[in-house]
This record gives structure tokens, C-alpha cells and sequence, in this order.
């Protein structure tokens, strides 16, 4: 059907961008979780959001909820190649301010949304606190087969222990996420001063 007038023209152009835009991120995301499984077949661990070696390495739970009854089950691909704990956190929390599905990164898995958004039963051992360790029993496996990754892959800092990882990934790496409790977005530790001088002091942070 031809265009009658400039106001077809330009809805036209604007589909046009926006399917290319689409088109775009699908082959960035086909992209990543080709490459992610590629190294996997090679028999090397890699996130497949940072596609770095996970760094606390841990499954995603996918909320399930049928006729009144919740229950969590874990993503077959995690199984396989983990998360960077900080990677899928921030993936979640991300979809969860947009609204978006909570689709897993190797887009296998929808989740149910957790109740009051606790985000950290989406991934580790569900059976914790919000502030324990993600997945303790592993990484310890992991740290006692040598086999634990001790590099930070935001800054490059290499811990000396378990403990340290622990830490240096909750509280001491300068470029770790923190939510703003004011408006949800994700800001690296580093640049708190900045985030609140930019919006506002009512903009605040948990640290620990």
C-alpha cells in the first residue's frame, strides 16, 4: 500500500529503526551465548553475561507457581557454565526496574518475579539470608580443588583466599553494583559520591 502523506513516511522510518534496533541486540545476545557455550564445549568455565571466568560462580533458581504452589528449580545451562554472582545479580535487578521478563542469560528459563523482589533467591542456594554468601558449599569445593577463580574481573584485583573473595565481592571492589535505594539504578561503589551530588542527597545506599 503506498504512503499517503509525511506522517506515514516518518511512522515508517521509526518501525524500521526500531526493528533494526531489535534485530541488533538479538544478534548481540545470540552472539554472547554462542560464544559463552563455544568455551564451555572447550571445557572453560565462562560467565555467559561478562564472558569472563566466573567470578563466585553461581546456578540460577527459576521460580515456578502453579495452582497456589511456588517452588524453585535450577537452570539447566547455570548447572553447566555458571554466572559471575555479580553479572546475574545485576541482570536480574535490571528486569526486574524495567518490567521485563525475568528471563535467564542463556534465554532457556522465565522466572516468576520473587516475592517483595528478593532477588537473591534467584540465584545460589535458596535456602539463605540476603546477606550470606550466594553458594558457600561451592565456592569452598571449588577453593579446595584449586580451581577457584581469585581475579576480579571488574578490577582485575586477585584475592589471596576464599575469604577474600568474599569479601572483595561484597564489599571491597570498587566497581561492585549498588542499588540506589531512591531510584533502583545500579551504581558502581566508586561512584556514589557522584550519583548523590548529580540527583540528591534523598538518593541513599546500603554499604556494608
Amino acid at each position: 500500500m503506498a504512503l499517503s502523506n509525511m506522517a506515514d513516511i516518518s511512522l515508517a522510518i521509526e518501525n524500521l529503526i526500531d526493528s533494526k534496533v531489535k534485530i541488533a541486540i538479538e544478534n548481540l545476545i545470540d552472539s554472547k551465548v554462542k560464544i559463552a557455550s563455544e568455551k564451555a564445549a572447550e571445557k572453560k568455565p565462562v560467565c555467559p553475561i561478562c564472558l569472563e571466568n566466573p567470578f563466585c560462580p553461581v546456578c540460577i533458581n527459576i521460580l515456578h507457581e502453579r495452582d497456589g504452589m511456588k517452588w524453585y528449580a535450577k537452570c539447566q545451562a547455570t548447572l553447566r557454565n555458571p554466572c559471575c554472582l555479580t553479572c546475574v545479580r545485576a541482570h536480574f535487578i535490571t528486569k526486574i526496574n524495567d518490567g521485563s521478563d525475568l528471563v535467564c542469560p542463556y534465554r532457556c528459563c522465565v522466572s516468576k518475579k520473587p516475592s517483595n523482589n528478593q532477588v537473591f533467591l534467584l540465584y545460589g542456594e535458596p535456602a539463605r539470608g540476603p546477606n550470606d554468601p550466594a553458594d558457600i558449599y561451592t565456592w569452598s569445593l571449588l577453593d579446595t580443588y584449586g580451581v577457584l577463580n581469585r581475579v576480579c574481573p571488574r578490577c582485575n584485583i586477585e584475592c589471596t583466599d576464599l575469604e577474600s573473595v568474599i569479601n572483595h565481592n561484597k564489599k571491597d571492589c570498587p566497581e561492585r553494583l549498588i542499588p540506589c535505594k531512591k531510584c533502583k539504578v545500579l551504581v558502581k561503589f566508586k561512584d556514589i559520591d557522584d550519583h548523590i551530588e548529580e540527583k540528591g542527597h534523598e538518593h541513599s545506599f546500603m554499604i556494608f
